[in-house]
């Protein structure tokens, strides 16, 4: 009787520990347009926002795919930009992550890609 009270225990203690650290990860964030760009605009930057058809067949130095790209938001701020690529998916966005390298700081939260410098991604509450 006592290991199956020790066990469930155990159990009811690992499943708090995961999901707050979900949460903790914001995991389970959304990221959305409508929220992220008045953020931007507040703070100073220009925003552009494009659908993913014409980011792709403009400049799209990351060879990204039309049919997978929703939206395209680019907020620009002196030194300070961020990139964020909205996707119909989040196995769209994890491949995107997979193949885009640079410098600044990234992250994915469900079907959404960022690049961003580190006061652009506060700036945006990614941060």
């Amino acid at each position: 009787m006592k290991r199956k009270v020790f066990a469930i225990a155990l159990v009811a203690v690992l499943l708090v520990a995961i999901v707050a650290s979900c949460v903790a990860c914001n995991m389970f964030k959304k990221i959305k347009l409508d929220e992220v760009k008045p953020k931007l605009e507040s703070a100073g930057y220009t925003v552009t926002v494009l659908s993913g058809e014409v980011y792709c067949e403009g400049e799209n130095p990351y060879w990204l795919n039309s049919a997978t790209l929703q939206q395209y938001l680019k907020g620009t701020k002196g030194n300070d930009i961020i990139e964020i690529f909205f996707f119909d998916s989040t196995d769209s966005a994890s491949r995107a992550s997979e193949f885009i390298h640079t410098s600044e700081y990234t992250g994915q939260s469900n079907e959404v890609f960022y690049i961003a410098t580190k006061q652009a991604r506060n700036d945006a509450g990614l941060g």
